[in-house]
């Protein structure tokens, strides 16, 4: 069985961290990075071509919901997840109109 390639996106080195210990735990993921901003993140996706992205959706720069809009736009089989503190409908809405697989 392939492992999963995931790729995590958010701007607290904190909560990559964290994301990131977690998902080595899982023996069917293979964590192919981190990105701190949506910037990276496009640059390490056009390289390394992850199967699933996991972005926090309130981000400097591009948001999370503008970079998942972009990604299913250029890259349309990567599945994309939002996460958040946040839980306000108005953000999940916003995440699953650009195209979010999850919440």
């Amino acid at each position: 069985m392939s492992k999963i390639k995931v790729l995590v996106v958010d701007d607290h080195p904190m909560v990559l961290e964290g994301m990131s210990a977690m998902l080595k735990e899982i023996s069917f993921v293979e964590l192919m990075g981190t990105a701190a901003n949506a910037a990276l993140a496009i640059d390490t996706i056009s390289n390394q071509h992850p199967d699933l992205i996991i972005t926090d959706i309130n981000m400097p720069g591009m948001s999370g919901i503008e970079l998942t809009a972009k990604l299913k736009t250029d890259y349309p089989k990567v599945k994309l997840i939002g996460m958040s503190t946040f839980n306000e409908r108005s953000y999940i809405s916003q995440m699953i109109q650009s195209g979010a697989d999850g919440f």
